[in-house]
């Protein structure tokens, strides 16, 4: 079947080119005498050369409305062979005319009346060329005689998809405004012409209320001046650059409401405005709020922490260091910035581990570090991580703990705690043999004074060795018991004899 969807403009030529679509019209232009264009001198030689050298699709029906001439495009457009068209009884045809019912009554007006058919819109399924819609034109001439009527025909499916296109697109844009995120108003005349609903619920008011108010209405007191400056510049410069900046409007029920307004130079009911967009940004007011606090607190807590802390670049060169660190390496202190934090150790494996902290091979380095500091010899316990940002390796922090006191008070009690269990130990070696205690005391005492080796000597009155015991390490640090003075490494007859006779 076929659809009606353009309309016909009077017009006197044979092709109608047509740019836009609409509502079709009942009526049919005034008849045009027959005589106003007339080939009957020779048929032949004029009317099928001229229609024949068209661009345009052609047929020319006689006053029954039977097909008696097409050219060349017209058999092309709708792909179609002359003997399955021309003639009364070709079944193409006759199911054109069947399903046009309304196309055909006005090409018969046209061929026994006179009148002209313009811009007539048709949709219908044709049996080669498939679904197509064409813009139709007829009017009546004289051929061999007698009065025909002349049909034009102009393939419009990329017009048509193309309206149809741009209705769809213009209805998702739409949408889009009306159900956005973004408050939405657009301005002209100072005056509101068009709202959305976002709008509306960020100024707590009605569309009724705001279409026709002046613009800076809604804008609060102490912004007015700047958001009236930047729409007067938006709207003579015709820019259609967006021009963003921050400003307060005014709410019915919540105040004063940041945002973020974005101001575009457009053409509405084909006048010159400005549409703005404004986005709420109390939450982000409040991130960066929250961002600020957070930065204060950092820089109090680094500032003010009982241990040193140092922040470094992606060469490890420190960039900041706080009081503690400064006061750790006084020495450093009027050099420190700018230092590289690898040259505060020797070790090779701390430096190689702290390295890949710096390049990013690892994110984290943690350990218990001996170092000469100030002449002093000091133990600090020492962290080191790496700062990643958006993915993106800044460099890093280090930590550092003098533990000298506290390492120290660890091992003073750790060797209390020996000498007692060695005590609670000998007092239950009372049963056992002189040489027993003897042995167990030499190596009990080496192990408390973390010595290597050791001897233990009894004297006669005489001042001769009475008893002998030394303690000696093997090749795997492991002690081990001798009776014979020559294993031990040093002359004891000398050194026991300046004891005895000191």
């Amino acid at each position: 079947m076929y659809k009606i969807y353009s309309s016909m403009e009077k017009t006197g030529n044979i092709s109608v080119k047509k740019t836009s679509s609409k509502v079709v019209s009942d009526e049919i232009s005034e008849p045009a005498s027959c005589s106003s264009v007339s080939f009957s001198d020779d048929p032949g030689n004029y009317f099928e050369a001229i229609v024949a050298s068209l661009k345009d699709a052609i047929m020319v029906l006689d006053p029954d409305l039977n097909l008696i001439y097409a050219n060349d495009s017209f058999y092309k457009m709708f792909k179609i062979k002359p003997a399955e068209l021309l003639g009364n009884d070709t079944d193409t045809f006759v199911d054109f005319k069947k399903n046009s019912p309304e196309l055909f009554d006005r090409l018969s007006r046209v061929c026994k009346k006179g009148f002209l058919l313009e811009d007539f819109g048709l949709t219908y399924h044709f049996i080669n060329a498939g679904t197509r819609s064409v813009l139709i034109n007829g009017r009546q001439i004289r051929y061999d005689g007698s009065c025909v009527a002349l049909v034009t025909f102009e393939y419009i499916d990329e017009l048509k998809t193309s309206e149809e296109g741009i209705t769809r697109y213009e209805g998702q844009y739409s949408t889009l405004i009306e159900k956005g995120n973004e408050g939405v108003i657009v301005v002209l005349d100072n005056e509101i012409r068009y709202t959305n609903k976002k709008f509306c619920e960020l100024t707590g008011s009605s569309k009724d209320n705001i279409i026709g108010s002046p613009f800076l209405d809604h804008i609060s007191l102490e912004y007015r001046r700047m958001v009236s400056k930047k729409y007067n510049k938006c709207l003579s410069s015709k820019n259609n650059d967006s021009n963003i900046y921050e400003a307060n409007i005014v709410s019915l029920t919540e105040g004063e409401i940041p945002v973020e307004v974005t101001a575009s130079y457009i053409e509405y009911e084909g006048q010159s405005a400005v549409m703005l967009n404004l986005n709420d940004i109390r939450e982000k007011r409040k991130a960066e709020k929250a961002l600020v606090d957070t930065e204060k607190n950092f820089r109090i807590i680094f500032e003010k922490s009982p241990i040193g802390i140092v922040r470094f670049d992606r060469k490890g060169i420190i960039t900041n260091s706080n009081e503690v660190f400064n006061e750790i390496f006084d020495h450093l202190r009027n050099v420190i910035a700018g230092y590289n934090v690898l040259d505060l150790f020797s070790d090779k494996d701390v430096r190689s581990d702290i390295s890949d902290v710096i390049s990013g091979k690892i994110r984290n380095y943690e350990d218990d570090v001996h170092l000469i500091v100030n002449d002093n010899n000091s133990i600090l316990h020492v962290t080191f991580s790496s700062l990643i940002i958006d993915g993106s390796l800044q460099g890093g922090m280090g930590i550092f703990e003098d533990v000298t006191l506290w390492k120290m008070g660890e091992r003073s009690l750790q060797l209390n705690e020996s000498r007692l269990e060695t005590l609670l130990e000998l007092n239950q070696m009372s049963d056992e043999s002189i040489e027993d205690i003897l042995n167990f005391t030499l190596e009990a005492a080496a192990t408390l004074t973390q010595s290597n080796i050791g001897y233990l000597v009894s004297v006669r009155e005489d001042n001769s060795f009475d008893m002998v015991f030394l303690l000696l390490t093997d090749e795997k640090g492991q002690y081990k018991l001798s009776k014979d003075l020559g294993d031990y490494p040093f002359d004891i007859s000398s050194r026991l004899t300046l004891i005895i006779y000191a």
